[in-house]
């Protein structure tokens, strides 16, 4: 993490201190524009939840740079909740566009890129919808946005929704391998210095201030990202261009995790296409091949895994999403009615009774309260339990009437015919840790339990066998990935 202005202690696990960012701030000769962006698709609530903070904090701004002409823009990706209503009900100072199609964040943000080099504005302030500005959020945006030269973009410190006395992060890097990292997550606030600033890859577009300079050189978001990994790809394209991206602890909004805004199924699927879509775009030659076998390999890796832990809707979604990449089909998913919903705890729990067989493996470790509900849904049922050796005391005195039998640990495993119980399943989230066991399902859809040393097995065991390992061992690989690229683009 490149730190810069940075006068205050840092945990031990913070980078080591850079040299520091100049404290002139360039002059501005002449009047200067903004517009502020925002991006809302069925979250009227949060809208104006949102507005209302901008509102207090635009009031601050202006009162220390009266200089500024500020615009707000709201672009609504055809929604259905009576946003637009709102808006032009009870905020009229609020500039509206309507899409008649939802074109996503990443299509929205590209709409309003080109709105500002349209309409000649300074700088561009986009928001997410859903975020709330604590107290004046734009000031030091504006700060250092005006310290340097060649800045292009710099973003806000996002604070988490539960708890905004934590970062949820500030900004991140690009690592080697493609993945992003973020910088301060899940780190008290305390650890850093109000001015402290830190030289990102990119920032997230929750809160971002945009030179428009930048956007003329760089051209607006990719649309075609529709959802996930745009501001990634903007920020780490417009710093091959030579600007520079910054985030400020300053500059501070809290705001949801992607993951409580956005159903997992959906989030998965953009997650993996994007970041396909990401190193293909951004990267070349023998790197980009690498790049794409290994997340791939990945890939593969994790839709096996959801085989054995029967978490069927989301290993669907990641098929769709490689086949999507490689075809070339990007923007909305269209995939949505062919992907199955995600199973509720009871539906997980009738699919556990439905194939419950008549010898149940247990290991270590596992959960004995959920072996009782499910023993108790199936009163008329004749089951063995077999046990581990030094649990067989336990077991007995915990069913005494269901016939228990001691096994080897290491033959529990080799059965074909065991139930496959999910700990997760009505256990307090406190035991989970010490819960923690991975299932797997064979061809004939009959469960067995397997450890995790046995499933990571497995899933490597897949890999090798895999074409993809395959080819790339024969030296055949790169040229069979090429030409496929070659192909989808």
């Amino acid at each position: 993490m490149d730190r810069l202005n940075n006068d205050s202690k840092t945990p031990d696990q913070e980078p080591r201190k850079l040299k520091r960012m100049p404290n002139k701030i360039f002059k501005q000769t002449q009047q200067q524009s903004l517009c502020v962006f925002i991006v809302n698709w069925n979250r009227k609530r949060d809208l104006e939840i949102l507005l209302t903070s901008l509102y207090n904090c635009l009031k601050t701004f202006k009162e220390q740079h009266p200089n500024y002409l500020i615009d707000i823009l709201v672009l609504d990706n055809a929604s259905d909740d009576g946003s637009v209503d709102m808006l032009e009900a009870r905020h009229p100072n609020v500039n509206v566009i309507r899409n008649s199609v939802n074109l996503g964040g990443a299509g929205g943000f590209a709409r309003g890129m080109t709105h500002a080099i349209e309409k000649g504005y300074s700088y561009l302030w986009i928001l997410d919808n859903d975020a709330v500005l604590v107290h004046d959020a734009l000031s030091p945006l504006i700060e250092v946005m005006n310290r340097t030269q060649n800045t292009g973009l710099v973003g806000s410190c996002i604070l988490h929704k539960d708890n905004p006395d934590f970062i949820s992060e500030a900004g991140a890097k690009i690592k080697w391998n493609s993945f992003p990292k973020p910088l301060c997550m899940n780190t008290p606030k305390t650890h850093y210095g109000h001015d402290d600033v830190f030289r990102a890859d990119y920032v997230a577009a929750c809160s971002a201030l945009i030179n428009v300079e930048a956007i003329r050189k760089c051209g607006p978001f990719d649309k075609d990202y529709f959802l996930m990994w745009d501001d990634m790809e903007w920020g780490f394209r417009i710093s091959k261009y030579g600007f520079k991206v910054f985030s400020t602890v300053a500059s501070q909004v809290i705001h949801p995790g992607f993951s409580e805004r956005t159903p997992g199924v959906l989030l998965e699927y953009y997650a993996k296409r994007n970041h396909l879509r990401f190193i293909n775009k951004n990267y070349r030659g023998v790197k980009r091949v690498l790049l794409l076998a290994y997340l791939n390999a990945l890939i593969d890796a994790r839709i096996t895994k959801l085989s054995c832990t029967g978490r069927i809707d989301i290993k669907q979604a990641l098929i769709f999403a490689k086949e999507d990449f490689w075809s070339g089909n990007f923007g909305k998913c269209e995939h949505t009615g062919e992907i199955p919903s995600e199973p509720t705890p009871k539906q997980q729990f009738n699919s556990i009774v439905e194939k419950l067989p008549d010898s149940i493996h247990i290991m270590p470790g596992f959960p004995i309260p959920l072996l009782q509900k499910i023993i108790e849904s199936t009163p008329g049922k004749s089951i063995t339990i077999y046990s581990p050796t030094k649990h067989i005391k336990l077991i007995r005195g915990t069913f005494p009437h269901i016939e228990v039998k001691a096994k080897h640990r290491a033959l529990l495993t080799s059965r074909k015919n065991c139930a496959a119980l999910f700990p997760n399943w009505s256990i307090p989230p406190t035991f989970r840790t010490a819960y923690t066991q991975y299932y797997a399902i064979d061809e004939n859809l009959s469960a067995h339990t397997v450890p995790t040393h046995s499933l990571t097995r497995e899933i490597v065991k897949k890999l090798l066998r895999g074409a993809l390992y395959a080819k790339a061992l024969t030296g055949g690989f790169a040229f069979a990935l090429l030409r496929q690229m070659k192909n989808s683009l």
